[in-house]
């Protein structure tokens, strides 16, 4: 198939391969020039190329168009009809639009003669006819089919093996069953594969001679799977009636579900045919340790499947056949009274898996079958291969399926009242009790930077707006937004610190208390913050400047935008950093506010420190003792100075020295007049 499909010359570059017949001949380059296999994108051209010549040829071939489009599987081609004329029209349609694109039809294989007659033997499949114990039978998408009765059978060549969890699990992994044939076979097999995980045994350990002797009689009796025959065709050609059947069960080990078609044609005949069947096995922690996960959870979980299974189911045969009615079944009392009950009623486990099962079931009747007659017990417990074969009900399904829907069982049941149910929730009464709490500063106190708590608030206050649908810009914060995360910040500080106060100034006949902030004037601006009134109206200053925002001394907000103005300012001073400061807030007794700030700043403390002062020598006995003046002196050399001549104008100018003497014991001093230069 990939080689009939071209690839565009301008893509043919990525398709070049290096070959040589020898290592004496010279490497050569070859160019693909159709899909290759290997490729990543060689199935998806495959498909995208049957689905282009469907569309451009599909008209002229319209029962071939239908299996083109929803039964091709990369080069396999399933079709059907319900009659010999039928098919053999399907099949020169499908050939005559395969040809448009020049794609030539092999490997046919059909239940009906006629359909082979045409066809050339090299075309034709291996074996025609189904051989369950030879390798050379007939496989459509990994099922073996035996045209001759049309029937899926399965064939397994496992060989017995040292048992290891991981050739348990490998085992496990190999038994391809898509729709769950082999339900109660393969839960078998994960119940054992379950137990070795609790055992908690290495992968590559020798298992207990207990379990290995279940495994090998296991690995036995895969032979007779070959003698299980499960029917192809559904008929519903002439179905006046069809209905979804689905059976739920749990025990200790695990649950599952099983789903059945029942039809009625127009003769009155019922016929049933399997459809699935699915199982999952129970948690490990619904051990005899935590009971947790009791049976009748394991119940709703089977039904909660089961729901799942048939809405499934229900979405693919809507457009093969019309279904009229689902059914449901389940052999727990428990569970179908949780389902006819208010959900909120229990507990949360209960509660989100009924509501589940109601939305995707809505009008599913759930009815009680006896344990006997539930066709998902034996998926639920699980059974060895030969006890597989032998079973009718997992299959077949109960007896009375087959039977007008008058003649069932009596499916009355007295729905128990919840609170007799397990997992009922108890009413709680509750008892509300309202305070009027008063705003903290305490979430300010997290933080030690003005910045960062101006920025961390600020995405606290974007998430705000976003629960409230409000619309919130994405990315970067703004300076808008830092600047009302600030306003708001001071709003809330002010209101734990001066709440009367607030309300005294939206009282405008109500006194201002205290004197010390009356003498301010203070007033609540349109944003609801406390400023300083003042009498600067008419200053040209800017607003902020001429009324700043009051501030509570002991506040910590405070005490951040001090510690920040004064980082800012490069640890300046107390005045400058108070003059900063008042052209935006006035703090109340700010300077003291100021100088503690700053005088605790471990920075302007260390380069405060004094150096520390060498101890001074005794002075020498001529400095302590009395002599004559002059005794002893200290003298050292003065000049030059420059001294004119005479006082007339441009007179000459001199260079002048002075010695100078000084008496160590009395400090007298002698000036004379040098008349050399000294060096």
């Amino acid at each position: 198939m990939y080689r009939q499909i071209f690839v565009r010359k301008e893509d043919r570059v990525y398709q070049h391969i290096l070959w040589r017949r020898s290592p004496h001949e010279q490497v050569q380059e070859y160019e693909l020039c159709t899909v290759t296999y290997g490729i990543n994108s060689a199935p998806f051209l495959a498909i995208r190329c049957l689905l282009q010549l469907e569309q451009d040829n599909g008209p002229e071939f319209p029962l071939a168009r239908q299996f083109l489009r929803s039964y091709t599987y990369v080069d396999d081609i399933i079709a059907g009809a319900d009659t010999r004329e039928g098919i053999l029209k399907v099949q020169c349609q499908v050939v005559g639009l395969l040809q448009k694109g020049c794609f030539q039809l092999s490997k046919w294989a059909s239940n009906c003669p006629e359909v082979l007659e045409g066809i050339a033997k090299e075309d034709c499949a291996s074996n025609p006819y189904y051989e369950p114990h030879s390798g050379l039978a007939i496989k459509i998408l990994g099922l073996y089919w035996d045209p001759y009765g049309d029937t899926f059978g399965y064939r397994s060549n496992i060989t017995e093996m040292q048992p290891t969890k991981r050739s348990v699990l490998s085992v496990l992994a190999r038994l391809y069953d898509p729709i769950g044939t082999l339900g109660p076979m393969v839960f078998w097999a994960k119940c054992l594969m379950q137990e070795l995980w609790r055992q908690g045994l290495n992968w590559d350990t020798p298992i207990s001679n207990e379990i290995s002797s279940k495994w090998n009689m296991f690995i036995e009796e895969l032979t007779s799977l070959a003698h299980l025959k499960l029917l192809r065709h559904i008929s519903i050609g002439k179905c006046i009636k069809a209905q979804l059947v689905g059976f739920a069960d749990a025990s200790q080990r695990g649950y599952a579900a099983t789903v059945f078609l029942r039809v009625t044609d127009n003769q009155g005949l019922i016929k049933v045919h399997f459809i699935a069947c699915k199982s999952k096995v129970a948690p490990l922690k619904t051990s005899k340790i935590d009971k947790s996960l009791t049976i009748p959870r394991l119940e709703l979980c089977a039904a909660l499947l089961l729901a799942r299974l048939l809405s499934h189911k229900m979405s693919l045969l809507k457009e093969l056949v019309s279904v009229q009615s689902i059914k449901a079944f389940s052999d727990s009392t428990i569970v179908l009274s949780w389902l006819k009950a208010e959900p909120k009623d229990f507990k949360i486990f209960v509660t989100n898996r009924v509501n589940k099962i109601k939305e995707l079931l809505p009008q599913c009747e759930w009815n009680h079958v006896k344990t006997t007659e539930n066709a998902a017990d034996p998926a639920s417990r699980g059974l060895l291969p030969s006890q597989l074969v032998a079973s009718q009900l997992h299959l077949n399904g109960p007896e009375f399926l087959r039977q007008p829907e008058e003649q069932w069982p009596s499916q009355t049941l007295t729905r128990l009242p919840s609170e007799q149910l397990p997992d009922y929730k108890q009413p709680v009464k509750c008892v509300l009790h309202i305070l009027k709490c008063k705003e903290s500063e305490e979430i300010f106190r997290r933080f030690s930077s003005l910045t960062r708590m101006q920025r961390t608030l600020a995405y606290v206050w974007r998430l705000i707006d976003r629960c409230k649908r409000r619309p919130v810009r994405r990315g970067p914060l703004t300076q808008i937004e830092l600047n009302r995360t600030l306003l708001n910040i001071i709003k809330l500080t002010q209101n734990f610190y001066w709440e009367d106060l607030r309300k005294q100034l939206e009282n405008t006949s109500a006194s201002i208390t205290p004197n010390s902030l009356a003498q301010l004037s203070p007033y609540l601006d349109k944003e609801g913050l406390i400023r300083v009134g003042g009498r600067l109206r008419f200053s040209l200053l800017t607003e902020e400047a001429k009324h700043p925002v009051l501030l509570p001394k002991a506040a910590h907000v405070t005490q951040l935008i001090i510690i920040h103005y004064h980082m800012s300012l490069l640890h300046a001073g107390p005045k400058l950093v108070m003059a900063m400061i008042q052209r935006k807030y006035w703090i109340v007794s700010g300077r003291a506010a100021i100088r503690k700030i700053i005088h605790t700043c471990v920075r302007c403390v260390r380069h405060r420190a004094a150096c520390p002062q060498p101890v001074m020598a005794d002075l020498p006995p001529v400095r302590v003792q009395p002599h004559r003046p002059f005794a002893f002196v200290g003298m050292d050399y003065g000049g030059p100075f420059i001294v004119k001549e005479s006082r007339r104008r441009g007179a000459k100018t001199n260079k002048a020295y002075l010695a100078l003497f000084v008496c160590l014991s009395v400090k007298a001093v002698h000036l004379q007049v040098v008349k050399l230069p000294v060096s």
